[in-house]
């Protein structure tokens, strides 16, 4: 037995240096820092004077730019965030925000029948440690190996070290060197959470996005094994916030006529079933339902690329908003007159 696990151990012993002088490499070539790491770090120190709270996924994180409301806020939604992730955001930060009195929830198809974890476990890491939000389904091997940067960035790591350089451009792990805000491309993310995308897309480019987003959304977003229990943690989050005397806007964003047409029929009714099954929980003087995926004042100009707004629709949107937190309208394409709340 003492010579088995001697040669074992003489067996091991190398590949194991050899992987720890790789995740050596792998952490000296890529930065730990996430856009989510960024993002909740300024989160947890802007918590104490956060009046309205955004929650949702990439649909809400480029849709309301905090800086153009006229409360103190804080935009906490973030690409491919699950229902999950937004009702734990919402129970484990409450005892934060004493000030919080309003609270938007963007819905979008991502968050009725969507798991996270099946498209980027990487991020799982981050709301495990940096917002303290286990895993829904529990900590496993998947969430362990995820801690490594060599296994994160397993599939280029080797073509990454032989030239030389770190990866660039549009990846999950952004550069934020010299404490910068970690961008994408064509995106920037800002101290208060808002994803600030400037562009647009047009003609072909347009078209050809709307079909691949639409197909891409219709295989993925409305997962039979997770709409129920979605419905049953967004519900739970809406009567946790009104317990606290918070006001609560279920938005649902714009999205371009191009994207709209590549959807089956089938798919936005049952986007809308859903949605309005979530509203008639609750009391419509305590909770507020606002569709906006075809609203005429949102043009193609508007939009960063077929489903998401640029920083103009930002503005329109943060107009609504504004008219909601004076006297509870959602006035659309009407200037709103805000007294300054902050």
């Amino acid at each position: 037995m003492k010579r088995f696990l001697k040669s074992s151990f003489g067996f091991l012993a190398p590949l194991m240096l050899v992987g720890v002088l790789f995740e050596w490499q792998a952490r000296r070539m890529y930065t730990a820092e996430t856009n989510l790491a960024y993002q909740a770090r300024h989160f947890r120190e802007r918590c104490p004077s956060v009046r309205l709270l955004v929650l949702g996924n990439s649909h809400g994180d480029k849709a309301v730019n905090p800086e153009d409301l006229c409360v103190p806020a804080f935009n906490m939604a973030f690409a491919s965030q699950d229902s999950y992730y937004d009702a734990q955001i919402l129970a484990r930060s409450l005892a934060s925000m004493p000030r919080l009195r309003y609270l938007v929830l963007v819905l979008s198809p991502f968050s009725f029948g969507w798991d996270e974890a099946s498209i980027s476990p990487f991020l799982l890491v981050d709301y495990h440690r940096r917002l303290g939000i286990p895993p829904r389904d529990g900590v496993n091997a998947e969430l362990l190996f995820n801690h490594s940067l060599l296994f994160r960035h397993r599939a280029t790591f080797l073509g990454d070290w032989f030239k030389g350089k770190r990866p660039r451009g549009k990846t999950a792990v952004a550069d934020s060197a010299a404490g910068a805000p970690p961008s994408w491309e064509g995106e920037l993310l800002t101290a208060k959470g808002y994803r600030l995308a400037q562009g647009s897309l047009t003609g072909v480019a347009l078209q050809a996005h709307a079909v691949d987003r639409a197909r891409l959304h219709q295989q993925t977003c409305f997962d039979g094994t997770r709409v129920e229990e979605n419905l049953d943690l967004l519900a739970h989050a809406v009567q946790r916030a009104l317990n606290r005397k918070v006001r609560v806007l279920l938005l649902l964003p714009p999205y371009t006529p191009a994207y709209l047409s590549a959807l089956e029929p089938s798919f936005l009714a049952r986007y809308y079933e859903t949605a309005a099954r979530l509203a008639a929980w609750f009391d419509s003087a305590e909770v507020t339902l606002l569709d906006l995926t075809r609203s005429p004042e949102f043009t193609d100009e508007d939009f960063f690329n077929s489903d998401h707004l640029n920083v103009h629709g930002a503005v329109k949107i943060a107009t609504v908003l504004n008219g909601w937190i004076e006297d509870g309208s959602v006035p659309v394409g009407v200037e709103v007159s805000c007294t300054d709340h902050r």
